[in-house]
């Protein structure tokens, strides 16, 4: 049996082991801002509209937040978009109730 006194010194051990560890890397979106959805490129597709923006950063496990600018508001309400997107490798797919009736700049965080 041990004495109280080794056992300190062993939890005192743990303790200096677990000070040592690396903190964990925090992972950081790419974020890529001033992507620009063109009105013209939404594509009627079974009642719903649909959109895709390619990016070389995407893959198909991604998951990108499409973030519209404040100055883009307006027509991102009147048009409905959708808040789920869709990843495959190269692109993200957006849908909305109605077609755009302008141009939507947005920001594209990729995680």
């Amino acid at each position: 049996r041990e004495s109280p006194k080794d056992l300190i010194a062993k939890v005192n051990d743990n303790f200096r082991e677990l000070s040592e560890v690396p903190e964990p890397e925090v992972y950081k979106p790419i974020q890529i801002p001033g992507v620009v959805l063109v009105a013209l490129n939404w594509i009627l597709v079974d009642e719903l509209y649909q959109y895709t923006q390619a990016n070389s950063a995407i893959t198909a496990n991604s998951i990108v937040d499409v973030i519209p600018d404040n100055d883009s508001i307006e027509t991102v309400q009147s048009a409905g978009i959708f808040p789920k997107t869709e990843s495959s490798t190269g692109a993200v797919t957006l849908w909305s109730k109605n077609a755009p009736t302008g141009d939507i700049t947005v920001t594209l965080n990729i995680f």
